[in-house]
């Protein structure tokens, strides 16, 4: 799951500014969520949405 989202994020937003992109980013991640990962307990994938945002912030440094 999170390698995936990675791997994505890393793919497709890499040519552009994250920083521009971050709050876009976050609210696809969300919906993507809400929707694909709604069977789900969203408390458990909070960990996994926390990795996500210091992966790009360090992709930002």
């Amino acid at each position: 799951m999170v390698s995936s989202v990675i791997l994505i994020w890393h793919l497709y937003l890499q040519p552009y500014s994250l920083t521009a992109l971050q709050p876009y980013s976050f609210t696809a991640l969300q919906l993507y969520c809400l929707i694909a990962l709604q069977p789900y307990c969203l408390t458990a994938l909070q960990g996994y949405m926390q990795d996500v945002l210091c992966f790009s912030a360090k992709m930002k440094l």
